[in-house]
């Protein structure tokens, strides 16, 4: 029970058809190696189908005390007698968990990516219907230059846009299949570690076995390190949106009003999301931290990353729900935010200047700062269309970029399209390969 806790225990369920399918695979190449009795095979494959259903429906129970791999061990001496025997031929735990770790974050980082660019696409459907919105931009959270509400939305698309590499070089790294490296050095049998690989629908295995296992959490603090990453990037959306609610430049309606103050708005859901990268950004120290000393090959340590990556992406999932609330429910307010904006014209009545003196702005600068110059007048709008350069929040600009990040968006959405499609025929193909495994097992009782 000391090393099956409860939690663990849940965290087993939550996996378990990952180790389902790596077996069904392991099993079918066994089988077509001639490594175990094909009649075996089929027995096997068939009872591990049912187990994969029981699985998927939330019916395959894990008890504290036992993992995953006694369960299904379990239930297959149950439904196929000695032939189940043969089920974990030229395999070890140590393997098949690596296995099974890496097709959950291949699966997690397609949905939670798609999930990303779907909020992408909706912060540029906002930045293009608020370009010309006239607001006060900030540095050292003190009015600077006029921008517009369209151009910060854009700040943070193109921020997910880039996390996006990170994302991409983590499901690259966990595409390979590890199944077949056994304890840590391989095993004794003639496997054919390319066949289990593409069953499971990865690009290859890994080359080195040795390093198959060792890389458990390593991969995980890819994924996570990528899910840190997008999630500090969208507290500090969150933290734009909670100055600006207590500034009265946006209404914040995804939340709940005071319990003792009436009509009053609160921030709620942005400021959880601002919270929420401290989460992801635990699981990765705690992943971090647990394997910083271990030597290569298993150790049981490398169990402690299981629990954090399972948070990490619950945690960025939640993230991306709120910020999308966010995004449906935030209410700029155009008067409040064309008035502080005028407070912002400074730097571009120095520009004027300069430009209609044809001189160096740093002695214009100067000279304004020595109360020696007469400023022209120039208003938010003005001021806007003068910054009239690639990524500058010119209106026109806004527009314009809006079209680029869109098809940036559109071609990383493709790319986890394809990736997703991948998977999802492998498992298909794996399901009917089985299944026709699982045809020719014997009606009879069996054999024991």
């Amino acid at each position: 029970m000391l090393i099956v806790d409860e939690e663990q225990a849940e965290l087993e369920e939550e996996l378990a058809e990952y180790y389902i399918l790596d077996t069904i695979a392991h099993n079918i190449m066994l089988a077509e190696r001639g490594i175990i009795p094909e009649q075996d095979a089929a027995r096997v494959i068939k009872a591990l189908l049912a187990l994969l259903e029981e699985a998927r429906g939330g019916r395959l129970k894990v008890k504290v005390g036992m993992d995953i791999h006694q369960v299904v061990e379990a239930k297959l001496r149950e439904a196929a007698g000695a032939s189940s025997l043969w089920f974990h031929q030229a395999r070890s735990r140590n393997d098949e968990v690596a296995a099974r770790m890496r097709m959950y974050i291949r699966h997690k980082l397609v949905s939670l990516a798609l999930r990303a660019l779907s909020c992408c696409a909706e912060m540029l459907d906002l930045s293009e219907k608020y370009c010309s919105l006239v607001m006060p931009g900030y540095t050292h959270q003190m009015p600077s230059m006029p921008m517009t509400f369209g151009f910060w939305l854009q700040c943070y698309a193109e921020g997910i846009l880039d996390t996006m590499e990170l994302a991409k070089a983590a499901y690259k790294a966990a595409d390979k299949c590890p199944l077949g490296a056994g304890a840590s050095q391989g095993v004794y049998w003639p496997i054919d570690r390319e066949l289990t690989s593409r069953l499971l629908g990865f690009s290859k295995p890994v080359l080195n076995s040795l390093y198959a296992v060792t890389s458990r959490g390593h991969i995980e603090l890819y994924a996570a390190s990528w899910a840190s990453a997008l999630a500090l990037l969208l507290s500090r959306l969150a933290e734009d949106l909670v100055n600006w609610s207590s500034l009265g430049l946006v209404e914040v309606k995804a939340g709940e009003g005071s319990s003792i103050i009436p009509a009053k708005l609160n921030p709620d859901v942005a400021e959880l999301l601002r919270a929420a990268s401290a989460r992801t950004l635990a699981c990765y120290t705690h992943m971090y931290t647990a394997l910083k000393s271990l030597p290569s090959g298993y150790q049981r340590d490398s169990r402690e990353t299981k629990k954090p990556i399972v948070d990490c992406f619950k945690a960025l999932e939640y993230s991306l729900k709120a910020l999308s609330a966010l995004l449906r429910s935030a209410r700029p307010l155009p008067e409040e935010m064309y008035t502080r904006a005028q407070s912002c014209m400074l730097a571009a009545k120095a520009a004027k200047l300069a430009r209609q003196l044809n001189k160096p702005y740093a002695e214009v600068k100067k000279l304004i700062e020595e109360g020696e110059a007469s400023l022209p007048e120039v208003n938010p709008d003005e001021a806007l269309e003068m910054q009239d350069h690639l990524g500058s929040p010119k209106p026109a600009r806004v527009l314009e970029a809006a079209r680029e990040l869109r098809k940036a968006v559109q071609q990383e959405a493709s790319w986890w399209h394809a990736r997703e499609r991948g998977m999802l025929e492998a498992e298909r193909d794996l399901i009917e390969r089985a299944k026709l495994y699982a045809q020719r097992a014997a009606e009879a009782s069996p054999r024991w």
